[in-house]
Formats: C-alpha cells, sequence, structure tokens
C-alpha cells in the first residue's frame, strides 16, 4: 500500500471509529476521496478494497459505499497494522545498562536493515512504566497508531513490568521480538528470541586462561546476587575445564563489598608472578572493583596474575580490561531479519525462533 493510499484507509478508519461514519452510512465515492487527498481514484478504490475485503465496508453498485460494522477498539489497531510496517523498539533496560545493551552498536544494523526493508522504526522507553494500568494504555496506544511488531530489550536482572505480565505481549496483535541480554526463561515463552550466548562466554573465558598457562581458576561474583546469567557463566567454566582434561576444577569465589574480602586477597597476592592464577570477574564493572581493591594490596592484573571479565561496558574502558563482549551487531542484524521474515505475513509463522549470538572476545593489559 502506498502512501496515498494508506491516508485514505487510514482516514476512513478514523471517520468510522469516532462515529462521522457510521453503521450502514454512506461513505464519500473514490472520485471525492481522491479529490480530498490530491490522488487518483484507484488509490481511493485499493483503500476501499481492504476495507471491503475485512467486512468493514460493503459496497452497492447503484447507491454507493456503506460501512457494514463498527470494529471494536482493538481491531481498528489491528486494521491499520495491516497495510503499515511499522515496529517500536521498547527499552525495558535500567538507565545504567542502556549504553550496553541498546547502544548504537544494535541500533545502527537494526534500523539500517528494517528501513532498506521499507520498515519504521521507533523507540520508547519502558523502564519507569511501574504500574499495570499504565502499561496496558501504553500498549494500546502503539496499536492505534499501526504499529506492526514489537522488539523488547529485556533487562537482563529478569525484573520489569513486561518480565512480571508477558501475558500482555501475547495479547499484542503481531508479532514480539525479544533481545535477551542473559534472562534464559525469555526463550520458554512463544515469541522470538534472540539472546547471548551466556554459557558459551563461560567457555571462551575458561579456554582462553587455560591457553594462557593460567590453571587455578576463580569465578569472582556478588555473595549475595543470584541470576540466571551468572550460574550460565560457571557452567560454560566448568565445561570448559572438563572437556580440557585436567585434573583442576574452577573455584567459586563470593565476594563482599570492598573493604572485607582482604584474605583472599592476601592468598592472591602469595601467587603473584608465578602466572597460573586468574580471576573471572561476573561483568566489567565487579572487576573494576576487583581491580581497585587489590591495588590496596598491590596487586596489578596482568603482571603475573590474570584477570578477564564481560560485557566490554565502556564506563570502565580505562581499566584495560580483558573483556569478552556480546556481538551486538549480530544482535542488532538477527532482530531484523526476524522482523522482516515475520511482518505482514498474511499466515502467522507455525514456530518461534530462539537465536544464541556468540560473543567476542578482546584482550587488553589484564589477562
Amino acid at each position: 500500500m502506498n502512501t496515498q493510499q494508506e491516508k485514505i484507509y487510514n482516514y476512513l478508519l478514523d471517520n468510522i471509529s469516532d462515529g462521522v461514519f457510521g453503521e450502514n452510512k454512506r461513505i464519500p465515492t473514490e472520485n471525492e476521496l481522491g479529490q480530498m487527498f490530491g490522488t487518483n481514484r484507484m488509490n481511493a478504490h485499493f483503500a476501499i478494497k481492504e476495507l471491503e475485503r475485512s467486512g468493514i465496508l460493503r459496497r452497492n453498485k447503484k447507491q454507493g459505499t456503506f460501512v457494514r460494522t463498527i470494529p471494536s477498539p482493538y481491531s481498528f489497531g489491528e486494521l491499520k497494522s495491516a497495510v503499515t510496517r511499522r515496529v517500536c523498539v521498547l527499552n525495558q533496560c535500567s538507565p545504567g545498562l542502556h549504553h550496553i545493551h541498546l547502544s548504537s552498536r544494535t541500533l545502527s544494523p537494526l534500523e539500517t536493515l528494517l528501513h532498506s526493508n521499507g520498515i519504521e522504526v521507533d523507540c520508547k522507553n519502558i523502564c519507569g512504566i511501574r504500574k499495570i494500568d499504565e502499561y496496558k494504555s501504553f500498549l494500546a496506544k502503539l496499536i492505534d497508531s499501526g504499529c506492526n511488531a514489537l522488539i523488547l530489550v529485556a533487562d537482563g536482572s529478569g525484573e520489569g513490568i513486561a518480565f512480571d505480565h508477558p501475558e500482555l505481549l501475547s495479547d499484542f496483535h503481531n508479532n514480539v521480538f525479544i533481545f535477551d541480554p542473559g534472562q534464559a526463561i525469555w526463550q520458554s515463552m512463544p515469541y522470538n528470541v534472540v539472546t547471548v550466548n551466556i554459557f558459551g562466554e563461560g567457555v571462551m573465558a575458561n579456554d582462553y586462561l587455560l591457553s594462557k598457562g593460567y590453571r587455578n581458576i576463580c569465578f569472582c561474583r556478588w555473595s549475595s546476587m543470584e541470576r540466571v546469567w551468572l550460574r550460565e557463566r560457571f557452567r560454560g567454566i566448568e565445561c570448559a575445564f572438563r572437556r580440557s582434561g585436567l585434573n583442576f576444577t574452577p573455584r567459586l569465589v563470593e565476594m563482599e563489598p570492598k573493604g572485607s574480602n582482604s584474605d583472599f586477597f592476601k592468598k592472591l597476592k602469595k601467587s603473584d608472578g608465578k602466572g597460573t592464577t586468574a580471576l573471572i570477574a561476573m561483568n566489567d564493572s565487579f572487576a573494576a572493583e576487583i581491580v581497585d581493591e587489590a591495588e590496596d594490596h598491590g596487586i596489578k592484573f596482568g603482571q603475573g596474575i590474570g584477570l578477564i571479565s564481560f560485557d566490554d561496558n565502556t564506563e570502565f574502558r580505562s581499566y584495560d580490561l580483558t573483556t569478552i563482549s556480546p556481538s551486538f551487531e549480530k544482535i542488532g542484524e538477527g532482530l531484523a531479519k526476524m522482523v522482516i521474515d515475520n511482518i505482514n505475513k498474511e499466515e502467522p509463522a507455525d514456530r518461534t525462533v530462539c537465536m544464541k549470538v556468540d560473543s567476542n572476545l578482546i584482550v587488553r593489559r589484564t589477562a
């Protein structure tokens, strides 16, 4: 449907919705509509034909075209979306994670691919929406605007309104796509999911350290934190050790706030210079805290003791961390391809897809 056809189509729908064209009332003729919008009669004919096919209008050759039935409020959004190609990116991540999960590295390839296929893209931040009624109203407005699909950037903590009420996404009339940074529960829901290969990141970290000769390897995390992605990373680390055939096992170290880990760093200091001990921090933010506390004990990573982390978080670039970064460009491309393959299909897809994207190792000073 071209721009003029869409304008006429939406004009008719809006006026039916507002009661201007009530049930059994005649709408303007094709010629009248063409003149109103400065276009030809055929564009008006196409728009009317679409609404006739949907059962909204009925044609009487001698008398004109009439409103056959008034759709429900929800159906109006479905009808608008049937002729548009529009996707909304819903960012549920907390502000502290925006620069990681929804940076230009993800958005740029996503928008480029969608735009090249004639699909409009809009971005909305929903991390501040806490009440279910507010969320329902927000989704209803998207539907009314003719949005065809949703891309939800999920919060890796497994929290937030969209996570707590996935049934409202199920009610959305068309396609739902999830970018899951590691909260594996999304994979069990009936949506198309692109996720980071968290297990593979653990394997990659451990394989790299083993290749550098490290044998005493500890996975360090906050003692009070329990997350799916933490368990998956440690499982990957354990898998890599078992696969290596070495008679060692990685150690899980649960650390307390700064100043409470003196015994751990004193033992770590004793291994300084031997090149056999390395730490895997749960993420770059935590790695930066480890570096700061280690320096208080005279320990410098990359000088006999290794340190590797995850995320390639630009906030901690000054620490020169060896880190494992999600392939955000591939994630953006994967989401775009899913949308392109599914949007405006006459028949719904008979399956949902879960795509796991491997991350990249970035070697810097600390390991």
